[in-house]
């Protein structure tokens, strides 16, 4: 039991004394804990021994008592008398140093110590101050020795100490301490049974330093219970603990946890943080948290127990929020503006559903469309909110991108050629292009690539010329044109026009020939008729009878026509059909 061993670990946590009681005790005093097993360092402390370490705590009563009425009677130790001089002065003066919180140890003032507080008592001035860690301390204290002149054990520690571990304590071994004050009749007895005394891993048996810090602390008022403890190489204090013993786990989304906390030790407040959400009651044991908006999945929450020093000590509950889920599907997600995409949102329950394209636009349909006039990268994502504050929030996994649109212009010289000199020099003045197609209507359908190509007209007439560019994208432009022989006065047949109201080439005209009347007919691929001209003067502007836009596209017309001049035409063709 006296064996010389190195200091266990001294526990880093914020130590408290008792404080368990905020009552006085109703009788004289009440013993509330021993150090049974004390520690030794036989590096620091050579002269010391187990029996000059082992401690008491107690609590004063309703009266002050003085250190000469104190009596202790021991199970097979003989009682000293209590010491009080300047080498208890001056190791009291030694704790004190080593106190790293804010506690505080205290001799009795004149031998007296005061009513209604809290006592460490020491079996010897020769205590090993190494060995037994008052550092945490947070708390005052009061400090009494016992006289030198008993080195041996005052109290029985557990006869496994030194064989195998194990889950089995050793066999009942009743021991107790008695304490009273003289000339009152008043005192408290403490009984406890050796066999039960633990190590530091709550079990029985292993090495002398294993079973270092074995105590137990009694109950009170009423017939003192013990509780078998070890906190390892300390005074005989106890432990600010704080335990979440119910809470944590899954929690459905909307839904709130419940939790309890519990404290070990002293404490003067309680408080529960973590998360985005709202605790029912953060600074009580007992408390609801609802998860916030920004609790997904894995949230960690905290219960702290407050010191009278101000230390905060903490453990964690780990809850996970089950929030619905929510799925997206769209069509493609790049082309040329304006650009149309089709969303779904599929949740894993009702939800309301909000919108937001990127570009200031928004919907509340589980199924939207939406155009992108502007050219840009846009994040689309959609908000469920399932009720009750439960909401997720999804976003398209690739951004919408929208390219834009090359511009096509052109002019030409001479802008009136003649008969003479049909050539003419197109200039490109397009912008954004990347590539050119130019379409000719002579009976060859000419065409060019070129940026800037020169073109002979095939005669007097007017010829139209579509330009059409296209970008890096692939996205597509157009304008169209009709250069005119000057002076020509022949029937004049278009093989192309865009009627996409742009202003440029938007019907279907015939020109020229001095033409007294005219009866063209239009047929598409599958010879249906599209379009009926019965005088010179009338177009058509890429409509079917029934007023339909007709597809892009060739078409075939048969003209008949006569001149002002008794002259005749009967001519036949295509008409290529832009938008």
């Amino acid at each position: 039991m006296n064996a010389l061993h190195p200091p266990a670990l001294i526990l880093g946590a914020v130590m408290a004394c008792s404080g368990l009681h905020a009552q006085v005790p109703a009788k004289c005093l009440e013993i509330e804990s021993i150090l049974v097993d004390a520690c030794i360092s036989a590096t620091d402390c050579p002269a010391s021994t187990e029996g000059m370490n082992e401690m008491v705590r107690f609590i004063t009563g309703p009266a002050p008592i003085a250190l000469s009425d104190l009596q202790f009677e021991f199970y097979s130790s003989t009682f000293q008398g209590l010491v009080q001089n300047a080498a208890t002065a001056a190791l009291t003066s030694q704790l004190n140093a080593s106190i790293q919180g804010c506690g505080w140890l205290l001799e009795p003032p004149g031998g007296i110590i005061p009513a209604g507080k809290e006592v460490i008592f020491i079996t010897s001035t020769n205590m090993c101050v190494q060995a037994n860690s008052f550092t945490a301390l947070s708390d005052t204290l009061y400090i009494i020795f016992q006289a030198p002149g008993n080195s041996q054990g005052h109290f029985k520690n557990n006869d496994l100490v030194g064989q195998a571990i194990t889950t089995v304590p050793g066999p009942p071994m009743n021991r107790w301490l008695r304490m009273s004050v003289a000339g009152t009749g008043c005192g408290d007895t403490a009984t406890y049974d050796a066999g039960q005394l633990t190590n530091i891993y709550g079990t029985y048996g292993g090495t002398s330093a294993e079973n270092d810090g074995a105590a137990v602390e009694f109950s009170w008022p009423g017939v003192p219970v013990p509780t078998y403890v070890n906190h390892g190489c300390m005074a005989a204090i106890e432990p600010t603990i704080a335990s979440v013993v119910s809470g944590g786990g899954a929690v459905a989304c909307g839904a709130a946890a419940s939790l309890a906390g519990s404290v070990g030790g002293a404490y003067a407040s309680v408080h529960w943080h973590g998360g985005s959400g709202q605790f029912s009651a953060p600074d009580s044991l007992a408390t609801s948290y609802v998860p916030g908006a920004a609790d997904t999945g894995s949230v960690q929450l905290f219960f702290c127990a407050i010191t009278a020093c101000g230390d905060s000590i903490c453990t964690a509950a780990d809850i996970t929020v089950q929030a619905p889920s929510v799925a997206l599907a769209a069509s493609a997600l790049q082309g040329c503006a304006p650009w149309c995409i089709m969303v779904t949102a599929s949740a894993t329950s009702t939800a309301a559903y909000a919108w937001s394209f990127g570009d200031g636009a928004t919907s509340q349909d589980s199924i939207a469309e939406h155009c992108f006039t502007a050219s840009g990268n846009y994040a689309v994502s959609v908000t469920a909110d399932f009720g009750g504050g439960c909401t997720t929030t999804a976003l398209l996994p690739d951004s919408v991108r929208v390219h834009p649109l090359p511009n096509a212009a052109f002019d030409w010289s001479p802008t009136a050629p003649s008969p003479a000199d049909p050539q003419v020099q197109f200039h490109d003045l397009s912008t954004g292009a990347a590539s050119w197609a130019w379409h000719f209507s002579d009976s060859a359908a000419t065409t060019s690539t070129d940026p800037s190509p020169a073109f002979n007209n095939p005669g007097n007439g007017c010829w139209p010329v579509l330009l059409v560019v296209a970008n890096s994208f692939g996205c597509v432009d157009s304008s169209s044109a009709q250069v005119c022989i000057q002076g020509a006065d022949s029937l004049v047949v278009p093989n192309i026009f865009t009627p996409n109201n742009d202003g440029n080439n938007d019907v279907f005209a015939i020109t020229g020939g001095d033409l007294a009347s005219l009866d063209v007919r239009i047929y598409n691929r599958w010879g249906q008729l599209e379009a009926w001209l019965e005088h010179p003067r009338q177009v058509w502007d890429g409509h079917s009878p029934a007023g339909e836009v007709c597809s892009p596209g060739t078409y075939f017309y048969v003209l008949r026509a006569a001149s002002k001049s008794g002259g005749s035409i009967d001519r036949s063709g295509t008409i290529t059909l832009v938008h």
